[in-house]
């Protein structure tokens, strides 16, 4: 795949579409203005754009057709990090699974997480994704990955998971199970309780609560 798309273009960048709804953290406009940033930063070096996103999202529909000279390709395959692992820079809206596999592979990855939802101390860890909060940021950061040919050093999968032991499935049905445990003694008191629990289980750093939230 690299070797193929580097005979036209010098780099390639693959986006990640974490998709929008009516409940999501991101609305529509968000995205396709973080996908016309990318665009534009892209024809500055002369990159290839690779867009992941599920089959039959028509909401680009407009970028694709303004970029009909092949530097915006679409990718469907779910699951696959075919083109991330063989781009320069991969990128995604905030908590990008994706992304974060990309990083510990040792791509040059970028959270675009403008509503802050990326935990702080992620950028505390040495090699780990960089989070950047605005398009601006997004593009000056983009423009310094680009320009560096040096290759990144493949961090450790701690980095990214801070459990790396494959029980997220375990740990969440036993928290959801400590909250219906106690309903009895209503909502808040319970999911206090279960929080106890996971913090002595799994450590203090574990558990973000957030107050006043509505």
């Amino acid at each position: 795949f690299r070797d193929k798309q580097l005979n036209k273009y010098n780099k390639i960048i693959t986006v990640f579409d974490s998709g929008s709804a009516e409940d999501s953290h991101f609305s529509e406009d968000v995205y396709i203005e973080y996908l016309k940033a990318i665009m534009f930063i892209a024809v500055e070096f002369n990159a290839l754009v690779v867009l992941k996103i599920k089959k039959g999202d028509e909401r680009y529909a407009n970028i694709i057709k303004s970029n009909d000279d092949g530097r915006l390709i679409i990718h469907h395959e779910k699951g696959s990090l075919v083109a991330a692992l063989n781009s320069d820079v991969v990128i995604g809206v905030a908590t990008s699974s994706p992304v974060s596999i990309s990083a510990v592979h040792g791509k040059q990855a970028i959270f675009y997480d403008p509503n802050k939802m990326v935990w702080n101390k992620w950028e505390s860890y040495r090699d780990s994704c960089m989070i950047v909060r605005s398009l601006p940021d997004l593009q000056t950061i983009l423009r310094r990955l680009l320009s560096n040919d040096i290759p990144k050093v493949t961090p450790s999968p701690k980095y990214i998971d801070p459990y790396g032991d494959g029980k997220a499935q375990d740990r969440m049905e036993n928290y959801i199970q400590n909250v219906f445990d106690n309903l009895h003694l209503g909502k808040n008191k319970a999911m206090h309780q279960a929080d106890d629990i996971y913090k002595k289980q799994w450590g203090d750093d574990k558990v973000m609560i957030k107050e006043n939230l509505n």
